[in-house]
């Protein structure tokens, strides 16, 4: 347990005696892969120190973050009792927590106060680090909204409400099949560095079978936000149909390109989703490219398609990528 509380400073280290103390005023709590463990929105009252596995934490604003072994979350309600959560906390896979509240301060006064003090120097300096770790994301979110601001400027006449409205998929959310037609061509005559990746589940079957249409409905809808999640606002997510999507990317190199469509194929892996609790895994295979200048438009589809069944034969859940 000494390594959960390694000291960044002498003010701030526990003696053993004191972090069985901590342990025995705390709770631990072990939580199943992509269960929900606080809600943005909902009073807290205790903090949480990972003892074990990790947990993403899904930001307002889009940024989310991965903690894992020995680090804090919900500190804020520690200090601060009847606190909002500021984002909502899942685990990442089956995870253990040792959650701190307002009756383990009661505990711990009346055994080792000078407990109390360590912790909270030990927060306030989370907070602090964390700040500068938010500064910094909003510093990219903003000048990723000036970029969606030109973006927009340029297409603002493109797509009246109507049109939008028969550009978007109803399940999902994303973009459908005829906004793609429409756009991609677009994407190519603004410029160089389009990038198209094909995305095409598998074993998807086995979730309507075996659970229903509603449960594979709630499947595509996690693929569709994962897509959501991973994309700039400059960028194109589509549900070509079924359970085949693309994501069209604007300004982008081969390397660029190709890490993000790699971040998308472990995104996907990751996701929750109904069939995990059934023994039934979700996963992507996908195919990628970059457009080559003068090509037709069928062209590029059709090398990104073909790098995508390459990906399926070479046995699923991976990542081909046509140079």
């Amino acid at each position: 347990m000494r390594n959960l509380f390694e000291a960044d400073s002498a003010l701030r280290s526990f003696t053993e005696e004191e972090i069985e103390a901590i342990y025995a005023a705390g709770e631990l709590l072990t939580y199943a892969a992509g269960q929900t463990i606080l809600t943005e929105g909902e009073a807290g009252d205790g903090m949480f120190v990972i003892h074990r596995g990790e947990v993403e934490i899904r930001l307002p604003f889009g940024s989310d973050l991965v903690l894992g072994r020995g680090e804090y979350f919900g500190e804020l309600a520690f200090i601060n009792p009847d606190h909002k959560r500021s984002a909502s906390v899942f685990s990442k896979g089956e995870t253990q927590l040792l959650m701190l509240d307002q009756d383990s301060i009661t505990r711990l006064y009346g055994v080792h106060p000078m407990i109390l003090m360590k912790l909270l120097r030990r927060t306030c300096a989370f907070l602090v680090d964390k700040e500068s770790s938010l500064v910094s994301a909003v510093r990219a979110k903003n000048a990723e909204l000036e970029r969606t601001l030109d973006f927009l400027r340029r297409t603002r006449e493109e797509l009246s409400y109507q049109e939008l409205l028969a550009h978007t998929d109803g399940l999902t959310g994303l973009y459908n099949r005829r906004c793609f037609d429409e756009q991609l061509p677009r994407f190519v005559e603004r410029g160089e560095g389009v990038g198209l990746v094909m995305v095409d589940l598998d074993h998807f079957k086995p979730v309507n079978d075996t659970l229903g249409h509603e449960a594979g409905d709630v499947v595509l809808r996690n693929v569709a936000r994962v897509l959501r999640d991973h994309v700039r606002k400059t960028d194109l997510p589509v549900r070509l149909g079924g359970d085949e999507f693309c994501v069209v990317l604007a300004d982008v190199d081969h390397a660029a390109a190709q890490r993000r469509a790699e971040e998308l194929r472990t995104s996907i892996a990751d996701m929750p989703h109904p069939g995990r609790a059934h023994g039934l895994s979700i996963t992507g295979s996908l195919g990628g490219t970059l457009y080559a200048p003068g090509e037709g438009i069928e062209s590029f589809i059709r090398r990104a398609d073909e790098v995508l069944y390459e990906a399926k034969r070479a046995g699923r859940n991976c990542l081909r990528w046509a140079v």
